[in-house]
């Protein structure tokens, strides 16, 4: 009963992380906004080509992470993705408003965080997969 709570978690947990991932690519897609006139900001060419790839892999590293079809492969995709899109979209250094500046850097520590959430995800499926560091054994003393 345990193996199978964990694994109802562990389906839950993935499910929830990459939903923020899903929204955020979903909506990239349909409506850029500003974000390719500030990845071209930064020196990256062709900005709506970028966003609408780093979106895409997004949806992809979200399906992949949420299905458990390749929760690591999808973690690492989202994990870059993440950095990336943290720096472009949230500059708190840059903002000489403080209401703006606190706001950009609430949201950049948000970020931080579910990159390492995402961390923890990786180790866990890898633990699954029996290449992380070994799992405790359930012993019983006789």
């Amino acid at each position: 009963m345990r193996h199978r709570a964990a694994m109802a978690c562990r389906w839950a947990g993935r499910s929830l992380l990459a939903s923020s991932f899903l929204v955020g690519g979903v909506s990239a897609l349909r409506n850029p906004g500003h974000l390719p006139h500030a990845v071209e900001r930064l020196g990256v060419p062709r900005g709506r080509m970028a966003t609408n790839a780093t979106a895409s892999a997004m949806l992809a590293g979200s399906v992949a992470l949420a299905t458990g079809a390749a929760p690591v492969a999808g973690t690492v995709v989202l994990g870059v993705c993440l950095m990336g899109a943290t720096a472009v979209v949230h500059p708190f250094w840059t903002e000489h408003d403080e209401g703006r500046r606190a706001a950009h850097r609430n949201a950049f520590l948000t970020n931080l965080s579910l990159l390492g959430a995402l961390g923890v995800t990786a180790v866990d499926a890898l633990q699954q997969r029996g290449h992380g560091p070994a799992r405790r054994q359930n012993r019983r003393s006789p």
